[in-house]
């Protein structure tokens, strides 16, 4: 004989997801990050080549453009970040039309700001599976917490 008491609720079933972000696990949130950067990267490469530019120099555009835009978000000045990027990266951007890009590359920093620290990473790795460039394109990038913490708190 069961008691069950007056005020009991049904508890809800497993097996149906609800669609709370507030109660979505964070593996499940990052894995959703990732699907939407290879997403972005995917259709951003896609558009440079069919613009002219080669595999290398989508993949350079890329990568220096999401940079100097997660760059941006810390410290304000986007068009700073750019130039310190393409310094950086010793790639000049070869296109002035940004607009579309930067919205895209924009609202997904601000959707996903809990994995922003792999951002970068990621969107190499993606754009590089779609070079046939690289002889190591299935390269992944796995850098422990630990480790970038004490590189980034040596630097005086």
């Amino acid at each position: 004989m069961w008691a069950i008491p007056a005020d009991a609720v049904k508890p809800k079933d497993a097996r149906v997801r609800e669609h709370d972000e507030i109660n979505v696990p964070l593996s499940v949130s990052i894995r959703n990050a990732r699907r939407k950067l290879r997403s972005l990267v995917d259709s951003t490469v896609r558009e440079l080549c069919n613009k002219g530019f080669s595999s290398v120099e989508a993949l350079k555009t890329i990568v220096v453009l999401f940079a100097a835009k997660l760059l941006g978000k810390y410290e304000g000045n986007t068009a700073i970040c750019l130039w310190r990027c393409e310094s950086f990266f010793g790639y000049k951007l070869k296109i002035s039309k940004l607009d579309e890009m930067d919205k895209v590359i924009d609202k997904y920093i601000s959707e996903n700001s809990m994995c922003l620290d792999d951002s970068l990473s990621w969107v190499y790795q993606f754009a590089t599976k779609k070079s046939d460039v690289f002889k190591y394109n299935d390269t992944q990038f796995f850098t422990e917490k630990y480790m970038i913490n004490t590189l980034v708190d040596s630097v005086h």
